[in-house]
């Protein structure tokens, strides 16, 4: 039903983060900045991949997306015969049940070490990010004008 929650990062903001990691680069935080660790790295706030999927949309020139919705279940059994079928026929199944579990679940993170010891702060915005990133497969011709 598009609720779920996921929790894109725009490029330029991943490799900003990532280049404060470097041994060379003193910007972040705190003297353990090295300390082997774990970070989340994602924008700054999760978005409902309904939402998501609205943004893209806007962003390649779509007025709407079609607002039906299929029950959860149904779709699993739709992936479990596409699976089924995939195995006698050997075509790739356009659905799987993995698939429908990918986008049903929730995948939102908390940055708060990432901004803590690294110092580090996204700043590009859902809208934004999308707007340059559709402009940038345009223009190496990996998406039809609409």
């Amino acid at each position: 039903d598009g609720t779920n929650l996921i929790h894109p990062v725009y490029i330029v903001d991943l490799v900003d983060c990532l280049m404060k990691i470097l041994p060379g680069d003193r910007s972040a935080a705190g003297p353990d900045r090295l300390k082997p660790r774990v970070f989340n790295l994602a924008g700054e706030r999760p978005v409902a991949f309904g939402e998501f999927c609205e943004t893209i949309a806007k962003a390649v020139g779509r007025k709407r997306l079609p607002s039906m919705t299929i029950p959860e279940w149904l779709a699993n059994a739709a992936g479990r015969f596409f699976e089924i079928a995939h195995k006698v026929t050997r075509f790739k199944p356009p659905l799987t049940t993995e698939t429908v579990k990918f986008l049903t679940s929730d995948r939102a993170y908390d940055i708060t070490r990432a901004k803590a010891v690294l110092g580090w702060q996204p700043e590009t915005g859902i809208e934004e990010g999308t707007k340059r990133a559709v402009a940038w497969y345009r223009e190496k011709g990996l998406l039809n004008q609409l």
